[in-house]
């Protein structure tokens, strides 16, 4: 998979699962679609001239027997930037034209306070203007049922970032790995991997201990390898606790070279070895 930068995520989850659109179009902002039967991404190049190009996040139409019945531009916007609001509405105008068909205009925010400032309808001039449809992750709903979940990964995901500090937390993160546990495992690591960077500090913890402490819920390869990885960080901080705790001195590149292992066995080894040793570099010395 191509590398995908942070900010670019909540668009990843559009992209790979574009009826997500309707989910927040209805379930979060009760806003209707269409019956349709298939969804897809289309070019997010919004060409109105030869030398003036606009570029959309995402476009996604939604078709019924072939025939496209609305289409979405998804737009992914961290703060409020004004200069948003005099091309939003040709983004609209141009999509619309292309597709033949209604179009709306969905904008994904951090937090409710970026969400209200990007709904504030649009004038656009005597006659018309635009009101975009904005969410933010906690406006999701609560999602604790695996089995819906697995239904609809990517909302579970929103759902898990935008409920991280409810008392039900523990609920919601199981629910959500659960959900991408039905992922490839690349895209399910780059999910977890993603949420695990947003979180705070104790929602982090109880995430990561949801996942260690009961592998048999979670049977994904990206579940195996992250207790792969937690069961070698945890083997790095006993060694270094027991140097320590004998008032061994570990300098940067010892320390380094502990925590960059990623042979659990050898671990170990070095572990033994630092109840005798009185020294780091007794600690590394071949035997």
């Amino acid at each position: 998979m191509t590398p995908i930068r942070d900010h670019e995520i909540p668009i990843e989850l559009f992209r790979e699962r574009p009826a997500l659109a309707a989910e927040l179009m209805t379930e979060v902002l009760s806003v209707p679609v269409p019956d349709f039967d298939a969804a897809s991404t289309v070019s997010d190049t919004l060409t109105q001239h030869t030398v003036t190009e606009f570029f959309a996040d995402l476009v996604i139409t939604f078709r019924a027997e072939g025939r496209p019945v609305m289409s979405v531009i998804v737009e992914v916007q961290q703060d409020p930037k004004d200069g948003k609001r005099w091309s939003w509405p040709v983004y609209l105008a141009t999509v619309r034209k292309r597709e033949r068909c209604p179009a709306a205009l969905l904008v994904v925010c951090p937090s409710r306070t970026v969400a209200a400032w990007a709904a504030q309808p649009i004038d656009c001039g005597p006659g018309w203007g635009v009101t975009p449809l904005a969410v933010a992750p906690d406006m999701v709903p609560p999602i604790t049922d695996p089995a819906r979940a697995a239904r609809t990964p990517e909302l579970a995901v929103l759902s898990a970032l935008g409920h991280a500090d409810d008392p039900g937390r523990e609920q919601i993160f199981h629910a959500m790995l659960k959900g991408i546990d039905t992922l490839e495992p690349e895209q399910a690591k780059l999910y977890f991997d993603y949420i695990m960077g947003k979180l705070s500090q104790a929602a982090r913890q109880e995430l990561e201990a949801l996942v260690l402490t009961k592998p048999y819920e979670y049977k994904s390869d990206f579940a195996r390898r992250f207790m792969a990885v937690g069961k070698v960080e945890g083997k790095a901080e006993t060694l270094l606790k027991v140097l320590a705790g004998r008032d061994i001195e570990v300098t940067d590149a010892a320390r380094r070279r502990i925590t960059e292992c990623t042979d659990p066995e050898q671990l170990d080894r070095w572990t033994l070895r630092a109840l005798t040793v009185t020294s780091v570099e007794e600690v590394f010395a071949d035997r």
